[in-house]
């Protein structure tokens, strides 16, 4: 007699929407999910695609192949798919988890500054949130800040929100033999300087720490590298340097 095994069938995932699949958010769950067997499949659309002519290719591949499967789920910033693919589950009996990463009012209004608070473009985006936030049955966020700030600013219950917390690419970074002791600390800051990178408090950290041997290398350009350049410059802080994007 065949042995039965008592470990429950693993859900299948769909991969929903018009998402980076390279993005190290999606590749680091993707890769996670299979390396723990679990099945799953994908649903994409064009990244650059309007609504009006992504979600009728969205719902092409969903009827055929890519449709197979348990939960759909919503990788990070497609919080426009949502709806979609909630239609699309409740009509198929299926679950839904959306991983936003960001709250689109939050990074759009509060922190990069594209909109003022009671502007129409602040009202769609703080709209849209609100909506894909509390239509999935299972909303995930990077940090439990985060996830409080989901249920204080646009009411998803508690008990449809969890934190995963970002990861990295082990087939990416590897650990490297310890380095010989030069007796200097070499701090690094990788980014895209947004606001909420908070480098300016790097800066301002590697200033109050200047006597000691502390070397601060950033890395990366975006929207406040300027800011941050011109600060350490204008303090002589002679152990911070900026280089350009790595890829």
């Amino acid at each position: 007699m065949a042995e039965r095994s008592d470990r429950p069938a693993a859900p299948r995932l769909i991969f929903f929407g018009a998402y980076d699949p390279e993005y190290p958010r999606n590749l680091i769950i993707r890769k996670g999910w299979k390396r723990l067997g679990f099945p799953f499949s994908e649903c994409r659309a064009g990244m650059k695609m309007k609504v009006h002519t992504r979600y009728p290719a969205l719902m092409l591949r969903y009827m055929g192949r890519a449709g197979k499967g348990d939960i759909l789920f919503v990788p990070d910033f497609r919080h426009k798919d949502v709806p979609l693919a909630w239609a699309l589950a409740r009509l198929g009996g299926k679950k839904i988890v959306f991983d936003p990463l960001v709250s689109r009012y939050e990074t759009r209004v509060l922190d990069r500054g594209d909109a003022g608070r009671g502007s129409a473009q602040a009202w769609h985006n703080r709209n849209l949130d609100r909506i894909s936030f509390n239509l999935p049955d299972l909303v995930l966020a990077d940090t439990a800040a985060h996830a409080e700030y989901y249920r204080e600013s646009f009411g998803v219950r508690r008990e449809r929100i969890g934190v995963l917390p970002v990861g990295f690419d082990e087939d990416t970074f590897h650990e490297f033999p310890q380095r010989v002791d030069d007796g200097e600390l070499r701090v690094l800051f990788y980014g895209s300087f947004l606001p909420l990178h908070g480098v300016d408090t790097i800066v301002e950290a590697a200033s109050a720490l200047s006597a000691r041997p502390i070397r601060f290398l950033l890395v990366g350009g975006g929207q406040t590298h300027g800011a941050a350049r011109n600060m350490a410059e204008s303090r002589r802080l002679e152990k911070v340097e900026f280089l350009p994007s790595v890829r």
